[in-house]
């Protein structure tokens, strides 16, 4: 059901998506409910016919790794300011931190690639680097 990518992601296409899943579950979209379910920290308490709205907000927020939808709502409007600044080529938001944070979930492609460049040149750039994803080891 998830067509979106959960590293590029805006609070309207959530909000839409909460709708269509919670529309999805009560026209009886079993794969809807079990993913609503698998999220939810009290799957037992869910039926088809009691879950509501904040039910499906609270487990999509908790797919993509966050606590609560307001977590998602505020991480979103974290990561708009970032594009902003980055749109309009201001300094950047997060430009006085020196360790490199990358993170990976899904699209490794182009990992071994950044590894392997960072690796090289980490005290040229003037930081450090950490990596977290699934399915890979920096070490």
């Amino acid at each position: 059901m998830q067509s979106y990518n959960k590293f590029s992601i805006n609070f309207k296409q959530q909000k839409s998506e909460a709708k269509k899943r919670l529309k999805a579950i009560r026209q009886g979209d079993e794969s809807a409910f079990t993913l609503a379910k698998k999220f939810h920290s009290h799957p037992d308490t869910l039926s088809i016919e009691n879950i509501q709205l904040a039910d499906v907000h609270f487990s999509l927020a908790r797919e993509v790794g966050l606590p609560s939808w307001s977590k998602l709502k505020a991480h979103i409007e974290e990561l708009e300011l970032h594009k902003q600044a980055i749109t309009n080529k201001e300094q950047a938001l997060d430009n006085q931190l020196k360790t490199l944070h990358v993170r990976c979930g899904h699209d490794t492609r182009y990992v071994r690639i950044v590894v392997a460049l960072l690796a090289a040149t980490p005290k040229a750039l003037g930081f450090c680097f950490s990596l977290d994803f699934v399915g890979y080891s920096a070490s």
